[in-house]
């Protein structure tokens, strides 16, 4: 084989994995690096130096940091596996701390609340000064008001005795007779409540009511009672519906109670079985429990509340996060049960929202109101995938991002255009190890990307970013990790129960893996031709700005120098070395503000 020049100059896909050694002719190896550390990809393709992060003294936090969550207000919140901190944002002081006691924490706010989620065991809701970051026990559980299962219409009416004057004809004179006068007809009302001794109460009325009856009649008349029974000005109220089973007054559930019977032998009751509640909705229907004790997981999400039991979503009034009862309105609240994935029913863990709702379960992940507005008439949930996600996910513009019980990091997206497709697809294509621990994001340089912390790599962290359909860029940046988990924050991140700030200055040690060339020549491509090839010249072209950026740079481990007198930054490496699996490019800075970046690749092969 005659020299031959071959120029690399962008390498868009960042580094590959071994897998992709032995496809030598895809548009994938010739766009990437065996590895990229310390680098990240420019839009043009190049490899720049990636930014310094230093540590910075903050006040004293004893455990890894799972979790960190942003709000309006001039606090954020660090979640660590016992303690819950409200961070001052200018000025990194942590101001507060509260213990949660759960396992498994998550966060939402909304206004000046937020809520510690256990996922697992149970779940407690906070309220914080913005002003302050205090915390303090907010009493969110007890403000709601509950949904209903088996909702039936609340259905009765109004009477009160009253004495009018009334014609006799046959003595041609008036005289007074007790009537029973219906005041109203009442459906699923509201002002309704009970006094001290459980009488019902109802606003309009001047006095509590003396009797429930449960009489089968839309229309009671005094002649079905004796009228000795009853006073100038009685009320009674009716079930005209019958006896009715699981009553629920300003969202407490109660009983008939205080039975007897009347002079015409008709049962009735004297009132209820809960005293002193204040008058709110009257209804029909059981109340469902959710509380610390059920309660998974809690987001908002198009303008409700979201609340996940282990099997039901509960999603509340349209800007009104404490209302889960439910209306006839399309704003108004409800709840779904997800139906089985592969024959089995799953169970609930977590839920995330942005443009859709996506739904961690033990079987896959379910979403709904992808591309419609949630009700109950419209709340279809799709099984977006059926890998079985563990509980480390992320979610970055509208795709989940998500490590199964495997260790494979994968996403989910929608692929389809008119019609929602969902597909789950791996970060990694071409590694062969796929043993993630911990996922999270980071944003660098104004772009956000996906981190992934392996179980088998202590000294480094991956970061992944899409560049086409199906397809992630993969670098990484040489980290200590320790096996601990990276929480992103702004351009910042939090490593164990220590935080990095994102510097000006740009990390001193750079190394890149690259791959042989990509050749098209009939006798390159085939592997027992390989490794007849030679290298004898590699040429790289950098920016090294201002001639200030780079201190030395090595290839295989000889340093080599950039041309004398060449304003571009060109170094040569006069050497012959066998083509084997490549070379790599060692570049040391002089971890200042001034750019480095790897343009171009140039090599002579015979």
């Amino acid at each position: 084989m005659s020299k031959k020049n071959i120029l690399q100059q962008k390498f868009l896909y960042g580094e590959s994995g071994i897998r992709l050694l032995g496809l030598g002719n895809t548009e994938a190896y010739s766009l990437s690096v065996k590895n990229a550390d310390n680098v990240l990809i420019t839009p043009i393709g190049s490899l720049r130096a990636a930014p310094k992060f230093d540590e910075m003294n903050f006040s004293n936090i004893n455990e890894d940091i799972l979790e960190i969550r942003d709000t309006n207000f001039k606090y954020s919140f660090i979640i660590t596996a016992t303690k819950v901190y409200s961070i001052e944002k200018s000025t990194f002081t942590i101001k507060a701390s509260v213990d949660h006691k759960v396992e498994n924490p998550c966060v939402f706010n909304t206004f000046e609340n937020f809520c510690v989620v256990g996922n697992l065991i149970t779940t407690e809701i906070f309220q914080v000064n913005k002003d302050t970051g205090a915390f303090g026990i907010a009493n969110f559980f007890n403000s709601i008001k509950k949904p209903l299962r088996f909702k039936k219409p609340f259905q009765g009416e109004l009477y009160k005795w009253l004495t009018i004057k009334e014609y006799d004809i046959s003595t041609s004179q008036t005289k007074d007779v007790k009537k029973l006068i219906k005041v109203q007809t009442y459906k699923d009302p509201n002002g309704f409540g009970t006094d001290g001794t459980g009488k019902l109460s109802i606003n309009g009325a001047s006095k509590t009511i003396a009797r429930i009856y449960c009489i089968a009649s839309t229309d009671l008349s005094e002649k079905i009672f004796d009228v000795s029974e009853f006073s100038e000005g009685d009320y009674i109220f009716n079930f005209y519906t019958g006896i009715p089973e699981n009553i629920v007054i300003n969202n407490i559930a109660v009983n008939l109670s205080g039975n007897a019977t009347d002079k015409k032998g008709q049962a009735y009751y004297t009132g209820f079985s809960v005293n002193n509640i204040p008058k709110g909705d009257a209804c029909i229907g059981e109340i469902i429990k959710i509380d610390k004790t059920v309660v998974k997981d809690i987001c908002v999400f198009q303008n409700r509340l979201c609340m996940a039991t282990s099997t039901e979503l509960f999603f509340s009034e349209m800007f009104n996060y404490t209302n889960f009862l439910g209306n006839e309105k399309n704003t108004g609240a409800f709840y779904i049960k997800p139906s089985p994935i592969k024959s089995v029913q799953p169970n609930i863990r977590k839920i995330a929202g942005n443009r859709g709702l996506w739904v961690n379960t033990d079987r896959g992940y379910y979403v709904l109101g992808f591309n419609n507005q949630l009700s109950e008439n419209d709340a279809f949930m799709q099984t977006a995938t059926d890998k079985i996600p563990s509980l480390e996910q992320v979610l970055i513009g509208e795709v989940i991002y998500f490590i199964d019980v495997k260790g494979v990091a994968y996403n989910v997206q929608n692929i389809g255009e008119t019609i929602l497709k969902f597909v789950a697809i791996e970060l990694d294509k071409f590694d062969i190890r796929r043993n993630s621990k911990y996922i999270s994001s980071l944003t660098i340089d104004g772009v956000e990307y996906v981190v992934i912390v392996d179980k088998l790599q202590g000294n480094k962290i991956y970061l992944y970013r899409p560049i086409k359909e199906n397809l992630f860029s993969r670098i990484s940046l040489m980290i200590n990790n320790q096996g601990k988990k990276v929480v992103g924050w702004y351009d910042n991140y939090f490593l164990g129960n220590k935080l990095y700030i994102q510097s000006d200055n740009f990390v001193e040690n750079i190394k890149i893996g690259v791959l042989p060339p990509y050749m098209s020549t009939q006798d390159y491509g085939l592997y027992l031709n390989n490794d007849a090839i030679n290298v004898v010249r590699v040429v790289l072209k950098i920016l090294n700005e201002n001639n200030e950026a780079v201190e030395k740079i090595t290839i295989n481990g000889t340093e080599i120098s950039n041309i004398e007198n060449d304003i571009y930054n060109t170094y040569v490496l006069n050497d012959c070395f066998q083509l084997e699996n490549g070379f790599d490019i060692e570049v040391k800075t002089k971890g200042n503000d001034k750019v480095f970046e790897l343009l171009g690749i140039e090599q002579t092969v015979e």
